[in-house]
């Protein structure tokens, strides 16, 4: 992946600098709006655990997780060669279980992800402009996500009111899928409006599972609460439309 993305960036810079006049502009500070769309997506077939205490296990297990993605990012070009802003996005994970579903607690009759997630981040871009139409860029966002909804979170309820003791007798399991920290970082190629990106994306999730017992006859409550982490790469191309 990291061979394709170098030939991909190389490919770029020349399909830029063979087409277009060199005539860079000097550098000079401003403050000037900026807002752009992006879509595309994000291609990542692994989910990896890293070591953690109570939890056993190793590398990386087979997942799709793959989606489609939109964002949009808003800030100031502080000149024609930097850009500091700040973005929100929907991801969508439809992509079926495999081996996670063994280690993950997922929703009972379910065999995908059905996961939105909300990815908000600080935007920072370095470009190089070639002439008033073809700017070369590097993009770099750091933030977090918010999991919108998901097969990962449920409750697993087998609760019952004991008429005999006057309280509530059995299990209760709540399962909550969460996201974490998020970065993605790439180069890509802006001509007039339009931009073609791709890069790499980095995103953090979690699963935490808050179990409780309830006791009648004692008319008491034990509550325990356990946290699995998790993380993915993904390959992502991203295509735009800057205002």
């Amino acid at each position: 992946m990291k061979k394709l993305l170098f030939l991909v960036c190389a490919m770029l810079c020349i399909a830029t600098t063979s087409s277009a006049k060199f005539k860079p502009k000097p550098f000079e500070w401003k403050a000037e709006y900026r807002g752009e769309v992006n879509i595309g997506g994000a291609m990542s077939g692994t989910l990896y655990f890293p070591p953690q205490e109570e939890i056993y296990l190793q590398g990386g297990l087979k997942t799709s997780l793959s989606r489609p993605l939109i964002e949009t990012v808003h800030g100031v070009m502080l000149s024609d060669y930097l850009f500091v802003g700040a973005g929100i996005g929907i991801q969508y994970y439809a992509g079926e279980f495999d081996d996670v579903a063994n280690e993950i607690y997922i929703k009972e009759g379910t065999h995908r992800w059905n996961m939105l997630t909300i990815p908000m981040f600080v935007n920072i871009k370095g470009f190089f402009p070639i002439n008033d139409n073809w700017k070369p860029f590097m993009t770099l966002s750091l933030g977090g996500t918010a999991v919108a909804c998901s097969n990962a979170t449920f409750t697993d309820d087998d609760t019952y009111y004991n008429e005999e003791y006057d309280a509530l007798d059995g299990n209760k399991t709540q399962h909550q899928a969460r996201g974490g920290f998020y970065c993605d970082w790439g180069v890509g190629v802006e001509y007039k409006r339009w931009s073609l990106g791709i890069g790499l994306q980095h995103q953090r999730y979690k699963q935490t599972d808050l179990y409780t017992n309830y006791d009648a006859y004692y008319t008491t409550s034990e509550s325990s609460f356990y946290k699995l982490k998790g993380y993915s790469h993904a390959f992502y191309v991203k295509l735009g439309v800057s205002f």
